[in-house]
């Protein structure tokens, strides 16, 4: 199984011109996917992939899109940023700390979580 998160169209920072086709070779496997999502469809994305996981299988979690290190915590910045200050990201982004932690709870026989792009400082 495989959750997908893709997000090119930034308001800011930048838009990014290929994240969403850089999971297209995942999607022939059980896939959990959203793309452009912001936090909430984010979080819903990692609750919906929890809810399908089996202790038997092998587990993906594919990030492309910008990201941004606030002290020494990380966070999946959302394609419509409203953080007007560091300390805005807690409460309007998606802690990746969390995700992780958080996907770790479904005992699987093995676990990746990807997280290509640079992250934003």
């Amino acid at each position: 199984m495989v959750l997908i998160i893709d997000k090119n169209d930034y308001r800011y920072p930048k838009k990014l011109g290929n994240a969403v086709a850089n999971s297209q070779t995942f999607r022939r496997f059980q896939v959990v996917y959203r793309e452009n999502a912001n936090r909430r469809p984010t979080n819903g994305a990692m609750e919906d992939f929890i809810g399908k996981r089996g202790t038997d299988a092998i587990y993906f979690v594919y990030y492309s899109g910008h990201g941004a290190q606030i002290n020494i915590a990380n966070y999946l910045v959302s394609t419509y940023l409203s953080a007007k200050m560091p300390s805005d990201f807690a409460y309007d982004e998606t802690d990746l700390a969390k995700l992780v932690i958080r996907a770790s709870q479904a005992q699987a026989k093995f676990s990746l979580d990807v997280i290509p792009h640079l992250f934003l400082r």
